[in-house]
């Protein structure tokens, strides 16, 4: 299986895609694009987010964190989803958990937030989603966002950029008493579980792992 994978910072994601490869083994080869590979240290401060702005964070190629806007990035991401369709891919992966349904893709385009809210409300039909994201500032979106469950929903916020720990905002997740936490970006790896799996007494759903075994499947 070719499958693309469009980044909304820059590529290559060397901090995500090797783990999730684990899983897919030789049965995936990947090509990977960027919304944010093409421009300057200036360009990319231009999409900070304004007030009221939908705000993403990422990484980019050497490791660094930045917020964008997710309506100032919509037009690179669309160039990177017209270049993976004429690149052949069996298949896109969107490396984002925010949702996105203004792209347009007339091939396949796996989208991790689709993914996850229908996981979420098939495990779970009644008391608390405790749900962690990058930063303090995604925190209310994410709150109306994932409201829409038809849940109790707590947020707390720990960037897997910048070596925040994440079981200091599993702690506050905690004190909710949450049935299920979900690690919602793709930054977030398996150690970062693991360290929130130690703090709540529930289950811990993995973006990147929940969206590689998807990819394993499809790939079979």
């Amino acid at each position: 299986m070719k499958l693309g994978i469009v980044t909304i910072g820059q590529s290559p994601r060397s901090d995500v895609i090797p783990e999730m490869a684990e899983i897919w083994g030789r049965s995936v080869r990947v090509v990977e694009r960027g919304a944010l590979d093409e421009l300057s240290d200036t360009q990319i401060r231009r999409l900070a987010p304004r007030p009221g702005e939908y705000v993403l964070v990422t990484r980019l190629r050497e490791g660094q964190e930045v917020a964008v806007s997710k309506q100032k990035l919509l037009p690179l991401l669309q160039q990177c989803m017209d270049e993976m369709a004429r690149m052949a891919v069996d298949a896109v992966l969107l490396l984002c958990t925010a949702p996105f349904p203004s792209l347009d893709y007339r091939g396949m385009l796996i989208r991790p937030q689709e993914i996850l809210f229908s996981t979420v409300t098939a495990l779970v039909e009644q008391g608390t989603l405790g749900v962690l994201v990058p930063s303090a500032a995604q925190e209310r979106q994410a709150y109306e966002r994932w409201a829409e469950a038809g849940l109790e929903v707590v947020i707390a916020s720990a960037s897997p950029y910048c070596r925040s720990d994440p079981a200091h905002a599993a702690r506050c997740l905690a004190q909710a008493e949450p049935a299920l936490v979900v690690l919602d970006c793709m930054g977030y790896s398996r150690r970062d579980k693991e360290k929130v799996q130690t703090v709540v007494r529930c289950p811990v759903i993995l973006a990147r792992g929940l969206i590689a075994h998807v990819v394993a499947a499809m790939a079979g």
